[in-house]
């Protein structure tokens, strides 16, 4: 979502905002980050387990709005010429232009920033749908 392809990318990002997003005055550096990710990644299951508890703990907190949810799409424009994608409207520019449709679900009712559904993931629409 941040654009952001490789840990390696993270060097020439603005280390002060990226701290923020993980609580720290700043991001660490890229081999610290590599350690830590092996460590979280070394046992499949325990994420899981993670994201299971704090998925809980957030319908616990609001059980209203545990089965609501909202989807967000937006347009990603394509100005390659390898390939004729269709058109698609951006509001943005009040025009349709090729490109490709995104969308994500998210809880509706204005939760935490970036606080996910259950089973949210971020999927690209195919070029023929919509």
């Amino acid at each position: 979502m941040a654009r952001v392809r490789s840990l390696e990318a993270l060097r020439y990002q603005p280390p002060g905002e990226w701290g923020k997003l993980l609580g720290l005055d700043r991001v660490p550096e890229v081999k610290t980050l590599r350690a830590k990710l092996a460590l979280l990644c070394a046992d499949p299951e325990r994420p899981r387990a993670w994201s299971s508890t704090l998925a809980e703990e957030w319908m616990a907190a609001d059980p209203e709005t545990a089965g609501t949810l909202y989807i967000d799409g937006h347009v990603r424009l394509y100005h390659g010429t390898l390939t004729k994608l269709p058109r698609r409207y951006v509001s943005r520019q009040r025009l349709c232009l090729r490109g490709t449709t995104e969308a994500a679900e998210g809880k509706s009712g204005g939760g935490r920033a970036g606080e996910p559904s259950i089973g949210s993931t971020p999927w690209m629409a195919s070029p023929s749908s919509s």
